[in-house]
């Protein structure tokens, strides 16, 4: 599965040497031509808000100030001539915004009839060295891509490095809206307020109350209409009662308006406390799965730390889904993901359609609901979860393994789905996913994406552990 086609916005710099444009005047409207170049390729895998010209530190300041308005979510850097790096670096440290240095030029190589003009035309690299050596002796994150303004291959790269600063700076305005609390004693997801702000995700709690009001206000004709495009997009089990269906219809639309309401794009449910709440009458499965499918974060009993971080990921990767490992296969190395309904539909199987079916829940307090009974698209996936260290670091866990062309099973009537692990014995890895301190939850993502997820974690000042190497 690509990369979320929703391009990052990102300010040009173009960064050249402050005697120049008195001593050699011609060279000016020959860098600016370079940088409008470099800016018209850059737009192919990104959306190039603004573009700078610096010639000097005043250029550099006005830069950084205009593009910490909250609209950009990275800054590229690109040297049209030599450029020294105290001119810029003491602007560069106060951006908070991720800074991808892009080491290129206008030719990609030079002969025997190179001179002078060759010179002014791709005289970059050392300033390049000079800056990234300060930046580094600084300790400023910064990111570096080298190659030249044409190579498919580095821009492909560039591409993965601003997809992921989007979805780090995504963080700072991601709201999580919080249906109960975390589920008793579940220990793995408790993130305490400090760390949740070190990270940048806000938490909100839903009232329960007004959840019920919502769904006790949905109406026929709301009613009837998602029936009917159920009907049209999903398999419907001759055993789903009507009323079972409606019922957890209004639950749908009541999760939506809350939803909508306050403007999450994350969300967590504590089912235990909707079989608690007399004004709930069942959970609201076939909604969460559905808000999945259109891009929704979510985390199970409470887990409003994978909610975020799936909603993270929903902004590098097109979609994804909750999960959790339920089973292990010794013999075959697989595993069997599952959870107690919640999967993403816009996952399954392409050569049939998700059923639709009548199930009850084990809980006591909640009558039945209309759940998802489907497997998902074979093909490599990969496995993320985030976890932490009590001294305050972050540590995003992947590993990259494969869907197995699996049916789903007739006696397991839920969303499931079979992975295999490729290289080593299942014992193996699940030793390592514990000892690295993998939580219980984790997010499903299709396609191999470790890549992708290393540099999120680079920008973010996350640790980063990939269980395929080491």
């Amino acid at each position: 599965m690509s990369v979320n086609k929703i391009k990052s916005k990102v300010a040009l710099l173009g960064l050249t040497f402050y005697p120049y444009p008195e001593a050699i005047p011609e060279s000016i409207k020959i860098f600016k031509e370079h940088l409008v170049h470099y800016g018209e390729i850059l737009s192919g895998i990104a959306e190039v808000e603004k573009q700078y010209f610096c010639a000097d530190a005043e250029d550099c300041e006005k830069a950084i100030a205009e593009t910490a308005n909250g609209e950009i979510e990275a800054l590229v850097l690109v040297a049209v001539s030599y450029a020294a790096s105290m001119t810029f670096v003491p602007s560069l440290l106060k951006s908070t915004l991720p800074l991808l240095v892009w080491n290129t030029q206008m030719d990609n190589s030079f002969g025997l009839a190179y001179d002078f003009d060759d010179l002014l035309r791709n005289h970059t690299v050392q300033g390049t060295q000079d800056m990234t050596s300060v930046l580094k002796r600084k300790n400023k994150i910064f990111a570096l891509e080298t190659g030249h303004c044409r190579d498919n291959k580095c821009l492909e790269r560039m591409q993965k490095w601003l997809q992921a600063a989007k979805a780090a700076n995504f963080a700072k305005k991601l709201r999580i809206g919080c249906m109960g609390s975390l589920c008793r004693d579940m220990g793995d997801f408790d993130l305490d307020d400090q760390m949740l702000k070190q990270w940048g995700p806000e938490k909100f709690r839903i009232d329960l109350e007004e959840f019920a009001k919502f769904a006790n206000q949905a109406t026929e004709d709301e009613i009837k209409k998602i029936i009917a495009a159920d009907k049209a997009s999903f398999d419907l089990s001759p055993g789903l009662r009507e009323e079972t269906h409606r019922l957890s219809v209004r639950y749908e639309i009541a999760l939506r308006n809350i939803i909508s309401k306050g403007e999450f794009q994350a969300f967590t449910m504590n089912f235990l406390e909707l079989c608690n709440s007399p004004e709930i009458r069942s959970i609201p499965f076939l909604g969460i799965n559905k808000l999945m499918g259109e891009g929704i974060g979510y985390g199970a009993e409470g887990d409003f730390v994978t909610a975020a971080f799936m909603a993270q990921i929903n902004q590098l990767v097109e979609k994804s889904t909750f999960t959790e490992i339920y089973t292990v296969d010794f013999v075959k190395d697989r595993l069997m993901m599952s959870h107690m309904q919640e999967c993403n539909p816009a996952l399954a199987r392409k050569d049939r359609k998700v059923k639709i079916v009548e199930k009850e829940f084990w809980a006591p307090g909640a009558e039945n609901y209309a759940g998802m009974h489907f497997s998902l698209e074979p093909g490599p996936v990969t496995l993320a979860s985030l976890t932490w260290e009590e001294v305050g670091k972050f540590n995003i866990i992947a590993y990259q393994c494969e869907i197995v062309d699996q049916e789903p099973l007739e006696n397991f009537n839920i969303p499931h789905w079979v992975v295999r692990v490729p290289e080593q014995p299942v014992a193996d890895f699940l030793n390592n996913y514990s000892l690295a301190g993998g939580p219980h939850h984790l997010v499903g993502i299709p396609g191999h994406h470790s890549d992708l997820l290393s540099k999120l974690a680079f920008w973010q000042n996350f640790n980063f552990t990939d269980l395929n190497n080491g």
